[in-house]
């Protein structure tokens, strides 16, 4: 029987009576020299087809499958490194150690398998397992890595962990965390510093802030529907995009100066509930104050106002007209000569019901019911005498018309559905006594 080889490292196996006088030979050159090419072994691979390139295997003899330690460069000419490559190792288990100092990424693979590939300029500890090349993972217990480290799959640290031991090393991260990111100890660390700030801050949910330094507030971006105040009341409340905000708290305005614009823009509205305090608020336009709480005068006269004036005696609106120049003081026995007093009107197209204001209208208007109508009992604190007046004009059909039990006839009667497009008029007036509408007037249009 001649000499036989093992399957992974093709080494000489002689056997009994065989290699009389040669063993020696055999011994150092297939069997000593190819334990330590297996060992110690170095082959450098620079010739590819295609990129890729196939170990050689020989038995008893040098090979680069056998080399424990493999080299990948670029090579030159026709069989130069042109793009990312692989070298396939045999179907055999055996440990490799990759250096890649070639331009592009090498893999070390099967032929049929799978394999892992090695970024360029970087070194790997694989191993083959028969079928597929896999990476080595390796646990290094209280030592030291010098140079560079890539780890392929997931990587846990026990313990505390440093990163970087200057401030010219730099931290990437490309993931993303996945949990909570916690200081060590409560108002003890900083996120980021003034001559390294963060720029963007993007936050889904609530910020919780002890101290807020703001440098510019760009007004044409930030947007806030509730300033609430330290106890946790709603103390400031901007609205939609009506502009119109309104104060609910009584804020102290202190020591304003003629350079502090408190109010830029004439078209909004500021709503007060109340506001107290000494100083000046400067307006740089004319902003419109609506409803402000000026409080009520004890004694003087208003002189040099021009505008609309309206006003009451004893609860009841009297007119509303042009005046300029001073006020006189008006009494409850005072007449209001050469002046047309207004009716208060509101229209509607077509409603399901009715239900009259009488606090903000005088008279109602319907001018196209298409449907069923009922008239509700009107809103409004009203006072004995008070009028009312309902005119209803339907959309070409006549439409029926139900009425609330406030309203009493005397001496008429109550339309039950609309003429067809005839103009109804219904006139009112309101009887505290019984706390009724009591109907007085009904005609239809002719």
């Amino acid at each position: 029987m001649t000499t036989q080889y093992t399957p992974t490292l093709k080494l000489a196996l002689p056997v009994t009576g065989e290699l009389s006088g040669t063993w020696g030979d055999t011994v150092n050159d297939n069997i000593t020299s190819m334990i330590e090419q297996a060992i110690a072994g170095l082959a450098t691979i620079n010739t590819w087809t295609a990129n890729a390139h196939v170990l050689t295997t020989a038995n008893g003899t040098t090979s680069e499958s056998r080399c424990a330690m493999l080299v990948a460069a670029d090579g030159a000419g026709g069989t130069a490194l042109t793009a990312a490559g692989n070298i396939v190792c045999p179907d055999a288990a055996k440990l490799y150690v990759l250096r890649n100092n070639s331009t592009y990424a090498i893999t070390l693979k099967t032929s049929a398998g799978s394999g892992v590939a090695v970024p360029a300029g970087q070194i790997a500890f694989l191993f083959c397992d028969g079928t597929n090349v896999n990476a080595c993972v390796t646990t290094i217990v209280n030592g030291n890595v010098s140079g560079n480290l890539s780890v392929n799959g997931n990587l846990t640290v026990d313990g505390n962990t440093t990163l970087g031991n200057a401030t010219s090393d730099t931290v990437t991260v490309t993931g993303r965390f996945a949990t909570d990111l916690l200081p060590s100890t409560d108002n003890a660390r900083d996120l980021g510093s003034a001559a390294n700030a963060w720029r963007d801050l993007h936050i889904d949910g609530t910020a919780t802030i002890a101290t807020l330094n703001v440098t510019t507030i760009d007004t044409t971006n930030i947007e806030v529907t509730n300033i609430k105040a330290k106890d946790g009341t709603a103390a400031i409340v901007l609205a939609d995009s009506t502009g119109v905000a309104t104060i609910n708290a009584a804020p102290i305005l202190t020591a304003l100066t003629a350079s502090q614009a408190v109010f830029t823009n004439a078209s909004k509205a500021l709503v007060s509930n109340a506001i107290t305090g000494t100083g000046n608020v400067v307006m740089s336009t004319s902003p419109t104050l609506v409803t402000p709480a000026l409080g009520t005068p004890s004694s003087g006269t208003v002189t040099n106002l021009t505008g609309t004036a309206s006003i009451n005696i004893n609860g009841t609106v009297g007119a509303t007209t042009a005046n300029t120049g001073a006020f006189t003081t008006l009494t409850a026995s005072t007449n209001i000569n050469s002046t047309r007093i207004n009716p208060r009107t509101s229209t509607v197209a077509d409603t399901a019901t009715l239900t009259p204001d009488i606090s903000t209208h005088d008279q109602f208007n319907i001018t196209a019911q298409a449907q069923a109508l009922t008239v509700a009992a009107p809103n409004g604190t009203p006072v004995d005498g008070n009028k009312l007046i309902l005119r209803i004009l339907d959309n070409g059909t006549s439409q029926t018309i139900s009425w609330n039990a406030t309203y009493t006839v005397i001496g008429t009667t109550l339309p039950t559905a609309t003429v067809a497009n005839k103009m109804t008029y219904v006139g009112c007036i309101y009887n505290s006594t019984n706390t009724r509408w009591d109907v007085v007037a009904v005609t239809t249009q002719a």
